[in-house]
């Protein structure tokens, strides 16, 4: 077996108990899962056939996805899985950091802009250095809107877009933030052709004529790129003496299905574009009957493009499967990658063109605070750790607990056993749901629902099947206003007349509530809001606060 030296032993001990032994180190280090995070931009519960027994999508709108029904029988799926928020910049915030956005500078919607200002400081642990501590190889490849800073040309931090020179490295990226390797599109896909992609601290699409002239950027190369590039990170890992004996953490929050669908010819040789289905066989659905309350207009069907913008999601995944399944384990003789992978698959926030049938049996989309906008798919496999059993002819499991996306750094601390109390004033808003992975335990806390385009920066509680919505003039630093108060196990579609807030009988419930949610409010919360200095998010001005404030990331 490859050793590794005495000195990067040393430095891999940073984080275990103190006094332990190098060969306890090592061993522990072999015990660590490899970790994938698959997460799809714009992805509601409805766009997977995997959960359609649970959605109950007919299968003239049902886009099929083989791979991730593949996923589901060897995994877990939870049908209760949230996104901290309901757009995108939020959501990878509180993954990547285990703290909600609200207690950032970012109170509501995205970052704006080719150049908006990082979003995490440079000193405040994400899962990249927490698990970089626990001695992973850490690498991500997709889409990263947390925000970056360019350099000028004199070599400084650039001020702003105007004066950032892509001839130089950048000032902060990934790498300032736990990752050994990354390859990203800044934003989504449609708005980051200013810059083009980046890899590691380079504008690999710069041409070098001018300070900011780019060449060769393709929507529709996004997707095969990201996975090129996923397979490099893995392959050197696995290639490099110093790296096959640590496990990996592989951060892939891909571009699709994000607006516009523009799905790559192939991922790895499998074919995507012309070749996504529904269920039925059919390359295009016809109009979803309307039963959703806040869509107005008639809903149209899955079109072609963007059924295979979601498949080629499910392409990736079947490809990763693939290659944990077929490639040996340097730390396991006589195992397989797959074996001691902990692979999950979600999204950023729900489903926003896709029709009416992509979030399912429930309200609302992607920006909205009712369920479709945050609750969706999230498959869990790891063999070795009890989270599935990995075999893909077994129906899997179903799991209907609540967790959050912004649990995973808790969760991750609890499987590499490294303490939250180094980390509860950074990530005060993550709880370890290990056990409910594994099928033990239930929920210790609330979960903290954000943002919705109409009603600005809303909050809304979940305790149990119970969700309380108040307006945004909590955040913007006034008063807690109850607007809605849904009992989800009998009215999950959130319908008006199910609106219990104005129920005399719910008042203890309500007054139960808000006291919880003003009490997560307050944990960290900085009172020097954003909307205090005149504006929604960095980058984005605004004169006053509108209800009908919106935009696109």
């Amino acid at each position: 077996m490859v050793r590794i030296g005495r000195r990067e032993f040393l430095k891999t001990a940073a984080g275990f108990v103190a006094g332990g032994t190098l060969s306890a180190i090592a061993s522990t280090m072999q015990r660590h899962p490899n970790i994938i995070f698959f997460m799809a931009d714009d992805m509601g519960l409805g766009d997977t056939s995997a959960y359609q027994d649970w959605t109950g999508v007919p299968d003239e709108q049902q886009i099929h996805t083989p791979n991730l029904e593949r996923l589901a029988g060897m995994g877990v799926r939870f049908t209760d899985a949230h996104t901290p928020s309901t757009v995108c910049s939020p959501t990878r915030y509180a993954l990547l950091t285990g703290r909600y956005s609200w207690r950032s500078t970012l109170k509501h919607s995205v970052l704006w802009g080719p150049h908006a200002n990082p979003l995490i400081e440079k000193d405040r642990p994400t899962i990249a250095t927490l698990l970089k501590k626990a001695g992973y190889n850490t690498g991500m490849s997709g889409k990263w809107h947390v925000g970056l800073r360019y350099r000028n040309s004199k070599g400084e931090p650039a001020s702003g877009w105007a004066d950032s020179d892509f001839r130089r490295p950048l000032e902060d990226c990934p790498l300032d933030h736990g990752f050994n390797y990354c390859f990203l599109t800044p934003r989504s896909h449609g708005t980051s052709a200013p810059t083009g992609w980046i890899e590691g601290r380079k504008v690999i699409t710069a041409t070098g004529k001018g300070p900011r002239t780019v060449a060769g950027y393709s929507n529709y190369e996004t997707g095969k790129q990201n996975f090129i590039h996923a397979m490099k990170f893995l392959e050197k890992h696995l290639s490099d003496r110093s790296t096959k004996v640590k496990p990996f953490f592989l951060y892939y929050p891909a571009n699709s299905n994000h607006t516009p669908h523009t799905p790559s010819s192939d991922i790895n040789g499998t074919p995507v574009k012309g070749h996504g289905r529904l269920v039925n066989g059919k390359r295009q659905g016809p109009a979803a009957k309307n039963t959703n309350p806040d869509q107005e207009k008639p809903v149209g069907g899955q079109k072609e493009n963007r059924i295979d913008y979601v498949y080629e999601n499910d392409v990736a995944v079947g490809e990763l499967l693939k290659f944990l399944e077929r490639t040996d384990d340097p730390r396991s003789a006589g195992s397989s990658l797959i074996d001691n992978t902990l692979f999950i698959f979600t999204s950023d926030n729900g489903s926003e063109k896709g029709g009416r049938d992509s979030v399912g049996p429930l309200r609302g989309k992607k920006s909205r605070i009712y369920e479709g906008g945050h609750r969706v798919p999230f498959i869990a496999l790891w063999k070795k750790g009890g989270i599935g059993d990995g075999n893909e002819k077994t129906d899997g499991g179903t799991n209907p607990s609540l967790i959050g996306l912004n649990d995973m750094f808790a969760t991750f601390a609890a499987i590499t056993g490294q303490s939250m109390k180094a980390y509860d004033k950074f990530a005060q808003d993550s709880e370890n749901v290990l056990g409910l992975l594994q099928g033990k335990g239930k929920r210790q806390g609330p979960l903290v629902l954000h943002d919705d385009a109409v009603m600005g920066p809303s909050l809304a509680l979940r305790e149990g099947p119970w969700k309380l919505i108040v307006s945004g003039e909590l955040i913007r630093g006034r008063k807690l206003n109850p607007v809605g108060l849904f009992d989800l196990k009998k009215n999950r579609m959130e319908q008006p007349s199910g609106n219990l807030v104005d129920d005399p009988k719910q008042s203890a419930r309500i007054e139960s509530m808000s006291k919880r949610l003003k009490e997560i409010f307050k944990q960290g919360f900085e009172p020097e809001t954003i909307y205090k200095r005149g504006l929604v998010n960095p980058g984005r001005a605004k004169k006053k606060d509108s209800k009908n404030s919106r935009g696109k990331k």
